[in-house]
């Protein structure tokens, strides 16, 4: 990404996305991911990771625009130095704070927020200490590991590890419940208009496919997808992403418009697609 293209974020977003979109008017659930071509699973993070301007451009994009950044104790795990700046170049930084501020009239830092079930989160890591609110939503149980802990961050218990089935039947909750209740907190007691979705597929793959038909979980309104094609890579164990079918049906069920917009590029890792998928209504 240039120098020009920080100074002047638009001209990246709509050539990425398009020109003439209101991202006023673009909230709700917003899901970003990175994965591979073949087959559709997540990237791991890690210097053997296959890197990309772009793909960070895009995470960028996806802060920027955000009320509150969701994600989980695993990833703060396994990524100890992360910090959800829109740019890690303070010009570029402050580029996106402008655009923030000027096309979404956000001033505002957005919340940090990490979902974890069993409440085992690291309290000093660095994403817990930006400009923004930072709160643990966690379950019952995890509030107890969480009662002796520092009070930097605040912890939000929204629901127990055992909920009731959506037909009758009982059973544990997976990492997607507690998810999908994270984000209707956010909604109603934050007044988050756009919530960015920074987890890994376990906890989100759930949102897509068999749990558009659940009325316990969120729907997702709009998915940042970027496709590495070239060739192998480390994934994260766990799900794949949906295939681009199941995606268009989930998005709206016309393939013609799903995704809204994709763009091709070829960076020093290989090539790339990023993908923009966003619902109706």
């Amino acid at each position: 990404m240039s120098r020009m293209r920080a100074r002047t974020p638009e001209l990246e977003i709509a050539a990425l996305f398009g020109a003439g979109i209101d991202w006023q008017r673009e909230s709700g659930i917003v899901h970003v991911a990175a994965i591979g071509a073949h087959p559709r699973c997540a990237l791991a993070i890690g210097p053997a990771a296959p890197a990309s301007r772009t793909d960070r451009f895009v995470l960028g994009f996806a802060r920027a625009r955000a009320d509150a950044i969701v994600t989980t104790s695993a990833i703060l795990r396994a990524e100890p130095e992360l910090v959800q700046r829109a740019s890690d170049d303070p010009e570029e930084e402050a580029a996106w704070q402008r655009w923030r501020s000027g096309v979404l009239g956000r001033r505002d830092a957005p919340e940090c927020v990490v979902v974890s079930q069993s409440g085992q989160v690291p309290l000093d890591h660095p994403a817990l200490r930006g400009p923004g609110r930072a709160t643990v939503v966690t379950t019952v149980d995890g509030r107890a590991r969480l009662a002796f802990a520092a009070r930097s961050v605040e912890v939000v218990v929204v629901g127990d590890p055992v909920v009731e089935g959506v037909q009758g039947g009982g059973g544990m909750a997976g990492p997607e419940h507690l998810l999908s209740r994270a984000i209707g907190w956010l909604q109603r007691r934050r007044g988050a208009g756009t919530v960015v979705l920074e987890a890994g597929p376990r906890s989100t793959v759930g949102l897509y496919g068999q749990g558009a038909g659940d009325p316990e979980l969120a729907r997702i309104d709009e998915l940042l997808l970027s496709v590495f094609d070239g060739g192998s890579f480390e994934a994260v164990a766990g799900p794949a992403l949906p295939e681009p079918e199941a995606l268009a049906c989930y998005f709206g069920g016309d393939p013609k418009r799903a995704p809204r917009s994709r763009c091709r590029r070829t960076e020093a890792s290989g090539p790339w697609d990023f993908e923009r998928y966003r619902r109706d209504g």
